[in-house]
């Protein structure tokens, strides 16, 4: 019976780095995937158990167009297959109402939806697209407290 496999966002630290260490010891092949922490991610990787094949992949998924192109680097690194999407990756930057400028909040917020919107949206499409061609797998969204309070702190200010 093949491995099989299970791509995680935001998976160098905390929960999506649980979350691969729980696949890797169930057997899966785990693909890692950062943005900027290639150091987290690679020794995150090497220290997964399990008889799976474990690798990373390094994507900016504020870009339009990154997310596919992280669905078919992770499927090339795992040997041609995807099982299981998680998508787990988040953003928090500080944008205080009074020290930030009209403009840079815009540009913060339209970073925080394209990353935490868009972003998953074009993953599970890249991914479905993948799993439609095989037996079918498993696309499983995550949205961490911390874009919760932000997107909360966000509307109580506006009230």
């Amino acid at each position: 019976m093949p491995t099989k496999s299970v791509l995680i966002t935001g998976a160098a630290r905390g929960i999506g780095l649980a979350c691969a260490q729980k696949f890797a010891a169930s057997g899966y092949s785990v693909c890692i995937h950062f943005n900027t922490s290639a150091k987290e991610a690679e020794a995150a990787a090497a220290a997964l158990a399990g008889p799976g094949k474990h690798c990373t992949a390094q994507a900016d998924l504020s870009e339009r167009g990154a997310p596919a192109k992280l669905i078919a680097d992770a499927i090339a690194k795992l040997g041609g297959g995807l099982d299981v999407c998680v998508a787990n990756h988040g953003i928090y930057e500080e944008t205080p109402f009074e020290t930030t400028s009209a403009e840079e909040f815009a540009s913060s917020f339209e970073r925080l939806l394209r990353i935490t919107l868009a972003a998953p949206a074009e993953l599970a499409h890249a991914a479905a697209t993948h799993m439609k061609s095989r037996d079918g797998g498993a696309i499983v969204g995550s949205i961490p407290r911390r874009r919760a309070v932000v997107i909360r702190g966000l509307v109580e200010s506006q009230r």
